[in-house]
């Protein structure tokens, strides 16, 4: 029998890390915004109020993989992967490159700056992508029941 992986638990520590790196964001920087140019357009956007809105999303993620478990609703184990792997990968690569920027470049600003651009502009399609995925495997788990619920049909 395969063991099973429970997928909401790595949506729960990855909301718990957003919501750590919020809350040390507010207490040691000043208020910081992420600037975002996207086809000369200058957005500014606060830097809390992303990552409390990142730690929801993960959060939320999380708590519908756990009410499919309870429910004992069959998800693809496939789809579940990819959006795992994706979700909570593209974050973890996002802080490596984020700190590795830092820790290389302590004085360079507008370097960091832009490189946090372009990780963004890398990620963030592929993490949409990968939310699709979630909503077919959703579907998927809604529309067809776990193997213990179905029927036997006895043939005479």
């Amino acid at each position: 029998m395969r063991k099973r992986i429970r997928y909401y638990i790595y949506f729960f520590v990855a909301a718990l890390f957003l919501q750590l790196i919020a809350l040390l964001k507010k207490i040691m920087d000043p208020p910081s915004t992420l600037d975002l140019t996207l086809y000369s357009e200058t957005y500014a956007l606060d830097e809390f109020a992303i990552l409390q809105y990142g730690a929801l999303f993960y959060f939320v993620i999380g708590l519908s993989y756990w009410v499919f478990r309870i429910l004992r609703r069959k998800l693809n184990h496939t789809l579940s992967a990819i959006h795992t792997f994706t979700t909570v990968g593209s974050l973890m690569l996002y802080a490596l490159s984020i700190l590795m920027s830092e820790f290389f470049e302590q004085d360079n600003y507008s370097t960091y700056f832009e490189h946090n651009e372009t990780m963004i502009m890398i990620l963030l399609p592929i993490v949409v992508i990968a939310q699709f995925l979630y909503l077919i495997n959703i579907v998927n788990g809604l529309m067809f029941p776990s193997r213990k619920h179905k029927r036997k049909i006895k043939e005479y």
